[in-house]
């Protein structure tokens, strides 16, 4: 401001008018080239931007590579804490950071780099760049920037090289353990993979190995419940050490899931030792119509369900020593095996059940009109809430019979009588 104050009184003297008034605009003709002082105040900066220009890339080149200060942590095999040199890094406040507040960032003001002397200004506001002056402020406004970038990211750690460690990706960027980095061919390559059980012959299974299994298939919610200590049930044992619950998405994930345990007990030639599940595979969804046209003359008389096989939202398969119950969601939340077989709890419902004496009738039914059917399952299962027997039980245990679709054979003469006029397939065979 000095300076241009200075420019401005020459510019007075120098008027043709002599009374101080000017017909242009003083700052538009004021030329600063042969200012001394405007010279070494130029001079003054260009020296100073020069040394830390050179102080900066001196200590950008002796610092540490990021690579170095992160593969140490990142290729740990047990994640679960922060490194100790971790730090969340803002990116508002680095692009926000205020060079003032350092000395070794300090960058001249915005009004330095812009301010062009008026001679190095065309007539439609263009800077003159024929000496060089321009693009060498140019090149200043971006070393200004790059350093406002990279000052504050090189004591950072890689958060990319981090990610990829915790998702199980090595050095050469292949899969170790399978992560949402994963094509669908190499997800179910590893599902697979997974899902084979090693092979011991006449060895039972554990439940770490049948968990791992059903997990890298899609298995949910695995729950294992230890039977071990339990005494027999009036007189009848469960039959086994453990009870594996796991929750299917859907009756065809379920069915795939119970197919590959039996598998791999057959695997292990555990049909030899007398194991029910693989000498007779999976409980559950079989058979109910011997054919397709049963099927068919089935749907016609009005069956709610007409499919191959029934029951596919719980399937159990007998490994001796693990009972396995694979179910959907509704069916397991509904049945509630959990609160059956787990005796911890003194009022749970396998308590409360257990002390009903099975020779009194009027207890039994006190307990089933306290304990009716979800509604939920009933009409997922029996088809609008009805029973197998005709019934339907209400929530204050009401019971209204309600008369089902019943599947009847045609009989022989119907069967035989219409077009044909009573004949039979031979005769029209032979007519044609």
């Amino acid at each position: 401001m000095e300076i241009i104050s200075q420019e401005m009184e020459r510019f007075k003297q120098e008027d043709e008018d002599g009374d101080g008034k000017s017909d242009q605009d003083p700052l538009e003709d004021i030329d600063l080239s042969d200012n001394p002082a405007y010279l070494e105040f130029r001079a003054m900066v260009l020296e100073d931007y020069n040394e830390r220009k050179t102080t900066r890339w001196a200590r950008s080149n002796t610092k540490r590579p990021i690579e170095s200060t992160t593969t140490n942590f990142a290729t740990k095999s047990d994640l679960e804490t922060f490194p100790p040199d971790w730090k969340d890094f803002d990116s508002k406040a680095a692009f926000r950071k205020d060079f003032s507040e350092d000395d070794d960032s300090w960058v001249p003001h915005r009004s330095l780099t812009e301010f062009v002397p008026s001679s190095r200004r065309s007539h439609d506001g263009a800077v003159d760049r024929d000496n060089g002056e321009g693009d060498e402020q140019d090149e200043y406004q971006k070393v200004a920037h790059s350093s406002l970038l990279n000052d504050d990211l090189d004591g950072a750690i890689d958060w990319l090289q981090a990610r990829r460690s915790r998702l199980g990706v090595d050095s050469n960027g292949r899969p170790t353990r399978p992560s949402q980095l994963l094509t669908p061919e190499q997800a179910a390559t590893f599902r697979h993979q997974n899902s084979q059980i090693p092979v011991r012959p006449f060895t039972l299974f554990t439940t770490a190995e049948l968990s791992t299994s059903l997990s890298a298939q899609g298995g949910t919610d695995i729950h294992i419940i230890d039977t071990s200590d339990l005494d027999s049930v009036h007189g009848v044992g469960i039959g086994c050490d453990s009870i594996m619950l796991v929750t299917g998405r859907n009756p065809s994930h379920i069915r795939v899931m119970a197919d590959s345990i039996v598998r791999n007990l057959k695997a292990r030639k555990l049909n030899e030792r007398g194991v029910i599940g693989a000498m007779q595979g999976a409980e559950g969804g079989q058979d109910v119509f011997t054919n397709k046209r049963s099927r068919n003359r089935a749907r016609r008389h009005g069956a709610a369900n007409t499919s191959g096989r029934v029951d596919d939202d719980w399937i159990v398969v007998d490994c001796d020593n693990v009972h396995v119950h694979i179910m959907e969601e509704i069916t397991r939340k509904c049945l509630n095996i959990e609160s059956l077989w787990d005796l911890k709890d003194p009022n749970s419902d396998g308590r409360i059940l257990r002390r009903i004496n099975l020779d009194d009738d009027d207890a039994l039914d006190e307990y089933i009109t306290q304990n009716p059917i979800p509604d939920e399952y009933a009409i997922k299962i029996f088809g609008g809430g009805s029973r197998f027997d005709g019934w339907i039980t209400g929530g204050a245990g009401t019971r209204v019979q309600r008369v089902l679709p019943v599947i009847q054979r045609k009989s022989f003469s119907d069967k035989w009588s219409g077009k044909s006029g009573g004949k039979g397939r031979r005769s029209q065979r032979v007519k044609r």
